[in-house]
């Protein structure tokens, strides 16, 4: 997406060196690093959400043509049209294992 500089190291490490614990009733865990997902709340959540699965539909659409697709918020909708069941259900598990790998 060309982001460099300034944007790019910020972005970076926001991402990165992340620490959380766990709090239960009244015990709370030791800290642990997380190297996945992002702070609870964060306005960037959406965002970079946004740009992860930004061509997603072009690469569902590319592997399986046959493939319809939607995105609503964090919702994908896969599906396919035909009156041969067989031949849908091995279009929509290609579809699913395409996304998968």
């Amino acid at each position: 997406m060309n982001v460099s500089g300034h944007l790019f190291k910020w972005m970076s490490d926001f991402l990165s060196q992340r620490f959380l614990n766990i709090k239960y009733g009244n015990s709370r865990s030791g800290y642990g690093q997380t190297r996945q997902g992002l702070p609870q709340g964060s306005v960037l959540r959406p965002v970079l959400f946004n740009i992860m699965i930004n061509d997603l539909l072009s690469f569902i659409d590319n592997a399986v043509p046959e493939i319809n697709s939607l995105l609503y918020a964090d919702d994908l909708v896969l599906w396919s049209t035909g009156s041969d069941i067989p031949k849908l259900e091995s279009t929509l598990n290609s579809a699913l294992v395409t996304l998968a790998s």
